[in-house]
């Protein structure tokens, strides 16, 4: 399946956010280590997509992509991911995995998420979550 992905976009620096045409929220991520205060500007960009609904939210990590302590800390309270239907994260290094076991698996957060591998994965994974909102 074949999506265009070129509507709205906003590049942050370290992200770049655009909603995708099936209804899919992106977030390229870059080679860069995420501060709380840049994961929570990117939580009120999300937000600016997400204002009438939760939308699916799909993070592609790059190779260094990483988060400080704090910011991992900010990720798993419950109010920080309330703009999103259901996450998928796509990663790459075996860091990241371990990372994303602890933040994916939060129970503080009432979306469902998962990591993934590859983006079909993911994208496959969110369409099957996108009638649960």
């Amino acid at each position: 399946m074949s999506t265009k992905e070129e509507n709205i976009q906003i590049d942050l620096g370290h992200s770049l956010f655009f909603m995708r045409e099936d209804g899919i929220v992106q977030v390229n991520g870059r080679d860069h280590t995420y501060s709380v205060n840049e994961l929570k500007e990117g939580i009120e960009c999300m937000r600016s997509f997400c204002s009438a609904r939760p939308y699916p939210f799909l993070f592609i990590a790059q190779k260094n992509s990483m988060f400080d302590s704090a910011a991992l800390s900010y990720f798993s309270t419950r109010g920080a991911l309330s703009f999103s239907g259901a996450r998928a994260y796509v990663l790459h290094s075996r860091i990241q995995r371990m990372l994303a076991a602890i933040f994916v698996s939060d129970r503080n957060n009432d979306s469902p998420a998962k990591a993934f591998r590859t983006k079909g994965e993911a994208i496959e994974w969110l369409n099957t979550q996108i009638t649960r909102f």
